[in-house]
């Protein structure tokens, strides 16, 4: 299935509501939505890179053009939204990244299993777990590479591609797929290994998911690839 050629401000109305719906982790909208006739695989355009701003860090995605709502659940910040309106000031930032690690894991969890449960509804309305945005990354890559543990065990439940790689990357090197990314997870890792995940894949630089692991990751990832 591919992405359709009509972008949010071309098509429905209630397209727009339900991204909006998954970047705010509204569940409750998200159904109310996709019930007005919402499509799912309706992507973002160049005019809706507004939607995506991130409240913490006041970035955007790499690519917002190409975004449907699956992807946006997956992208969208691991941290619930902050008590005030930040803006672009040394001060905001230095409070921010303060109140960002002091959310707790309580916290962090809570938003990461309504992803998961939106991320259910909207494949339950046939959304495509395969879409790719301009870099190739899906919506199971950007959920391991967020940390989003639940949301990742949902989309391998439901036959989310593990050896997806993307084709380039802002800040790393390309080939990447999710098992490179899981080096912050034992978990993850192995429910991905078990999924089929390759651990000989090379990103473009020559490495492996173990030597993500050896850099980034702990002892017991490691242990992983050193049973296989």
């Amino acid at each position: 299935m591919c992405i359709s050629s009509i972008t949010l401000a071309e098509g429905n109305p209630v397209s727009r509501q339900l991204m909006q719906a998954c970047v705010s982790v509204d569940a409750t909208q998200v159904v109310a939505s996709l019930r007005k006739g919402a499509d799912p695989n309706t992507p973002s355009g160049d005019e809706d890179a507004e939607i995506f701003r991130d409240p913490w860090t006041l970035s955007l995605p790499a690519d917002c053009k190409r975004l449907t709502p699956l992807l946006a659940i997956a992208v969208t910040s691991r941290y619930p939204n902050p008590p005030r309106v930040i803006i672009n000031s040394q001060e905001d930032a230095m409070w921010a990244a303060r109140t960002m690690n002091g959310i707790g894991v309580q916290e962090l969890r809570h938003r990461d299993n309504l992803k998961a449960i939106i991320a259910m509804i909207l494949i339950s309305h046939r959304a495509n777990l395969e879409d790719r945005d301009a870099f190739g990354g899906t919506a199971l890559f950007y959920a391991v590479s967020n940390r989003s543990l639940e949301l990742s065990k949902t989309l391998l439940r439901h036959g989310a591609d593990v050896n997806v790689q993307v084709r380039s990357f802002v800040d790393g090197p390309s080939g990447t797929t999710p098992l490179h990314q899981a080096f912050w997870s034992a978990e993850l890792t192995q429910l991905l290994l078990e999924s089929g995940a390759n651990p000989k894949a090379r990103d473009s630089d020559g490495r492996t998911p173990r030597d993500w692991a050896m850099q980034f990751g702990d002892s017991k990832v490691i242990k992983l690839y050193d049973m296989e």
